[in-house]
């Protein structure tokens, strides 16, 4: 029996799984059908009914009427798209609200969809209860309660956990009928087998790796299936006690549990792309782009020019299916990585496949088997894994009350952000920082349209150094103190339309204050702020000090000109400001400035958050896949930036100005002052594949890894490419169909993005940035 994660030589990928792995690729490029026989429950029987008691029939309707199918050769039950014939689930449910609710659900801009995902539910929870286990918890708490809406919110999680139980057994009818027919008898047995797995759970606590694995994977799907696109937590550390159980007793070898992952990983990858958006569809593209351009309702409060059609191809094929390896044991404070930390990413690696997103936590205590192993797995392609750094982001959550062993156990949504998994409830909003500047320095009006959208701040023409940054931040606390009115105004209207009963029943928290988690049920309510284009700002203030103070190169006037018509018959000085220093080259010029943008900012977020109750308000810095439209929002930049060009991807230095190399980019990135950025603050940047494609590379980038954790770091995300292959991909993209690349949060099919996603990381990768 092998125990040592750095003994274990993994076996060639079974033909079985290379099967499955085909059909899924295959999958991939179908035509499919959507799924849209999905009823109406709002009838006489619950018309009386509240409407989160409503939602929960809706929840398990929606699991009951849809087809069940097992796709051939898997040993896991539920999924989101069949493949015979090829059907896709939308995440709808039966229409369970009154015509008057909807309608004013829509003045406030939420229907029955408006959940927002980013949640990892407490599947420790559900291995440790099993729903019957939880079932015991509600009707415990409805014994000791007499409050009608803690009663009402009871009795719909126990109906959403009901129809939970049922589509289990659904599926282990499906497995009995099938072993009934089946004259494989190899097949026959695994069949039964699975029937079993589902008659036990998730009703019942697991017993073996194979329940627990079959458990979380099915109410995963249940949670896709009835609109809460979820991250699944530290997977390696919750399903592990099953894994060491099973080795002990002989029920599995290791190679035996590397297939089980083989097929267990492929599951996130069987939701079909919707080919009526993909990147070949200019027209459609071009259509949505043109009514983007009519901003005239937004507000400085709104999230600008975000979530068109182009960043929903970008989007294709990603789910929020993020899993977490390795980081330290919240209970001993060692490090726990283990070995399904090493057969998760072996499993990664051979699929060549985007989905899960997988990121591995660490920390001075990561053993060297788990920076190798991830660092082969990010060379093989694809932006992934991502890197957590423990001794950053730890001591980061403590920071802000949440306890040690919570702090320790942390994990990130379905794309990068920090939460604490089965315990959060979580939202964000970002805010354009260099949005912020073009305010202050244009009497609080956009360069794009010239529409005022915040308090002028003055004659920028007659600004000292101190008045430019007193103008910035008075505008930034407009904005902050405006957004945090918000939400904390509006923050439980999603209740009354989608609450979520079936997530609540999977949280800690929501069943012991008999509250739903839209309306404060979780342990921790945490909202965080992302700053996008923050390289650009601090480019931008050094530039201006620089310049126009230290040099004296020329005045404000000539700046505010030159912004105003964006360096047309100003190429003199906007070469010259892009000739300043940059964040990302180890520069202290530049690095200065940033890390007191960053302490200024995190400040000001925890001191305005002191007036406001209940919510967590953090700090992070980041711009997910957004980057184009972000630049697409926003004038010229005093950094040399024209407008409506794209800003750099999440805190990366500005495309084009990392001289230095990559270790220089994270020193800089380190130098930040990560600690205050709670939220997280990923830096993505990018390595020739050829600098790393024998051994001495792959301890180069080993030693990379080291250096981000001593460092401080918080977040790192590297590509590893080159810019030949990208354009070969675009002329033949029939022969680069496993070429991925990171977008923010995420990893995506290059050949499935749209053309300017595709040239945009093309010239990223001739800047060596990525």
């Amino acid at each position: 029996m092998n125990t040592n994660p750095a003994n274990y030589t993994p076996k060639p990928m079974t033909s079985r799984v290379n099967e499955v792995r085909i059909a899924v690729k295959k999958a991939m490029n179908d035509n499919s059908k959507t799924f849209e026989d999905l009823g109406d429950i709002f009838n006489e029987e619950t018309i009386n009914e509240p409407l989160i008691v409503r939602r929960a029939i809706a929840e398990a309707a929606k699991l009951k009427i849809i087809p069940k199918h097992l796709w051939d050769n898997q040993i896991f039950a539920g999924s989101y798209t069949y493949n015979q014939p090829m059907i896709t689930f939308s995440k709808d449910i039966p229409v369970y609200a009154a015509q008057q609710e909807l309608e004013t659900a829509l003045k406030q801009g939420l229907s029955q969809n408006s959940i927002f995902g980013h949640i990892v539910p407490s599947y420790p929870k559900l291995l440790r209860l099993g729903i019957s286990g939880i079932l015991d918890t509600i009707d415990e708490k409805v014994k000791i309660t007499n409050k009608q809406e803690e009663l009402d919110f009871l009795k719909a999680t126990k109906i959403s956990l009901l129809g939970l139980a049922d589509y289990a057994s659904d599926f282990a009818g499906l497995c009995r009928d099938r072993s009934e027919r089946c004259t494989d008898i190899p097949r026959k047995k695994e069949l039964i087998i699975m029937a079993e797995l589902l008659e036990h759970s998730p009703f019942l606590p697991p017993e073996t790796l194979h329940q627990a694995m079959q458990s979380i994977w099915l109410v995963h799907v249940a949670f896709q299936l009835t609109g809460n696109s979820l991250a699944m937590g530290r997977v390696d550390q919750y399903l592990f006690p099953y894994y060491k159980s099973d080795i002990e007793s002989g029920r599995i070898t290791d190679d035996q549990c590397q297939e089980m992952f083989d097929l267990f990983l492929l599951k996130y990858n069987e939701r079909a792309q919707n080919n009526e958006i993909h990147a070949d569809n200019v027209d459609l593209i071009k259509a949505q782009e043109d009514r983007d351009k009519n901003w005239s309702n937004r507000t400085a409060f709104m999230e600008q020019q975000h979530h068109n059609t182009r960043d929903t191809v970008d989007a294709t094929n990603h789910w929020l299916q993020n899993i977490v390896l390795g980081g330290i044991s919240p209970y001993s404070g060692k490090d726990s990585s283990n070995m399904l930390s090493l057969i998760m990413l072996e499993s990664f690696n051979r699929m060549k496949m985007t989905n899960p997103t997988m990121t591995v936590r660490l920390n001075s205590m990561s053993p060297e088997w788990l920076l190798q192993k991830a660092s082969s797995t990010l060379i093989n392609g694809g932006g992934q894994p991502a890197f957590f750094n423990d001794d950053t982001i730890i001591p980061s959550l403590m920071s802000h009350g949440i306890p040690l062993d919570d702090a320790r156990d942390y994990t990130n949504d379905g794309c990068w952000e920090i939460i604490v998994p089965g315990r959060t409830d979580f939202v964000f909003s970002k805010i354009n920082m260099l949005k912020c500047l073009e305010w202050a320095l244009n009497n609080g009006k956009s360069r794009i349209d010239n529409k005022a959208e915040v308090p002028d701040m003055g004659d920028s023409d007659n600004f000292s150094y101190d008045d430019i940054l007193d103008s910035f931040w008075k505008t930034l606390s407009y904005v902050v103190e405006g957004i945090m009115d918000k939400v904390t105004s509006h923050r439980c209207e999603i209740a009354t339309i989608a609450p979520v009963p079936l997530l609540s029943a999977l949280l800690e928290g929501p069943v012991e204050k008999g509250k739903d988690m839209t309306q404060g049920g979780a342990k921790f309510i945490t909202y965080a702020l992302i700053g996008e284009g923050m390289s650009h700002l601090i480019d931008s203030i050094c530039a201006i000090k620089e310049i126009i103070f230290n040099r004296q190169l020329y005045t404000m006037t000539d700046l505010i000109n030159a912004l105003d018509s964006n360096f047309e018959g100003y190429e003199m000085l906007r070469r010259q400001l892009n000739d300043c220093p940059k964040y990302g080259n180890n520069d202290i010029r530049a690095d200065s400035i940033g890390s007191e943008i960053i302490e200024k900012y995190s400040s000001l977020i925890k001191e305005t958050n002191k007036c406001y109750d209940e919510v967590l308000f953090i700090a992070g810095v980041g711009t997910f896949s957004w980057y184009i439209a972000v630049g697409e929002g926003t004038g010229p930049s005093p950094d040399g930036r024209r407008s409506k060009q794209p800003v750099s991807s999440n805190f990366s230095p500005s495309a084009g100005s990392m001289f230095r190399g990559v270790t220089a980019a994270i020193s800089s990135h380190a130098h930040m002052n990560t600690q205050l950025l709670t939220a997280g603050s990923p830096l993505d940047l990018g390595l020739n594949s050829k600098y790393v494609k024998d051994e001495k590379g792959q301890k180069r980038l080993v030693a990379l890894l080291r250096s981000f954790v001593s460092l401080r770091g918080n977040m790192l995300t590297l590509t590893i490419a080159d810019t030949d292959t990208f354009k070969k991909a675009q002329k033949n993209p029939e022969n680069y169909s496993d070429l991925r690349v990171r977008m923010g949060g995420w990893s995506a099919y290059f050949t499935m993005l749209s053309k300017k996603q595709q040239e945009h990381h093309i010239k990223k990768s001739e800047s060596g940035i990525f």
